[in-house]
């Protein structure tokens, strides 16, 4: 079973780059997969943390000029909406499973 969350671009973010920026696409999506690892797992849950923060900067990039920050504000936001919304469409809480102690993890096995 393939297991996979979309990762896109809030609207409202991106009309605010494409003002600023120039390049960035509204209707961009990233699908990121996450059946090689077990997210139950901190380690595993980070991977996919580590994911999701990639596409979401990529479905919001390319990243502008540091010295522009204005760009450089809307970008962050944007990247951080993406993020967002990709986590809260998984069916679980990634966050919690990040933070989940190891002896509790360990347990469940």
């Amino acid at each position: 079973m393939t297991r996979s969350i979309l990762c896109a671009a809030a609207l409202a973010l991106v009309g605010t780059l494409q003002a600023q920026a120039g390049d960035i696409n509204p209707q961009r999506q990233i699908v990121v997969s996450y059946d090689d690892i077990n997210v139950r797992q901190p380690a595993g849950a980070r991977i996919l943390l580590a994911r999701i923060d990639i596409a979401a900067r990529d479905v919001c990039g390319p990243a502008p000029d540091m010295r522009q920050l204005g760009a450089w504000e809307s970008y962050r936001a944007c990247a951080k909406t993406a993020a967002d919304n990709a986590m809260a469409a998984l069916p679980f809480n990634l966050m919690a499973m990040i933070e989940r102690p190891q002896a509790e993890t360990l347990a469940s096995r």
